[in-house]
């Protein structure tokens, strides 16, 4: 998040509003997110579909809590009856636009009154693959969405949007399309 700051100004506005209130940081990957959400004052527990990224997460931030889970599957918080934020940073790029829906549903029921849904995705209408990142190889695809089709996701699921950006590309890490952010609220 070093060269991001619209990503970190964003993601710290997040923590603050969940104040005490659990929240999860949904495909955290490697746990870089959850563990800057920590930092920001967030009791964050990250979540990810990947034993191997949860893994790695575990090892680089031992002081934090990381589970295995399918986000499209979240249940609330153990200790809470709900969550009070739920970030979910280019989780969905992995989501075909039909999917986007029910997923952004499902998160959304697990939000406590008041609690937030933070997301970020890919703008375009493509799917994206790539057998290179970070001079790696991988096998990856990823889905760049709509704009106006992932806010009437999240308006479908009950939640208002409080606010919502657009980001361009930052060259030189990786992110060579724009972004849409977007805050929304369970009434």
């Amino acid at each position: 998040l070093v060269e991001k700051p619209f990503d970190r100004w964003l993601i710290e506005r997040v923590a603050e509003l969940a104040g005490t209130a659990p929240v999860a940081d949904i495909g955290c990957g490697p746990g870089h997110l959850a563990a800057f959400l920590a930092d920001a004052g967030a009791d964050v527990t990250g979540i990810d579909v990947s034993p191997a990224m949860v893994a790695r997460a575990r090892a680089d931030y031992e002081d934090l809590t990381f589970e295995v889970g399918d986000f499209r599957r979240l249940l609330r918080p153990p200790r809470a009856p709900g969550w009070g934020a739920i970030v979910a940073w280019r989780c969905f790029v992995h989501l075909a636009g039909s999917e986007l829906p029910e997923a952004i549903a499902g998160v959304a029921r697990t939000l406590d009154t008041d609690g937030y849904l933070a997301l970020s995705v890919h703008i375009g209408d493509e799917i994206r693959h790539v057998d290179s990142w970070w001079e790696q190889p991988v096998d990856l695809s990823f889905v760049l969405h709509d704009p106006d089709a992932v806010r009437a996701a999240v308006e479908a699921s009950g939640l208002q949007i409080a606010e919502w950006y657009i980001r361009g590309p930052l060259p030189g890490t990786g992110e060579e399309n724009d972004r849409l952010y977007l805050l929304a609220r369970r009434p």
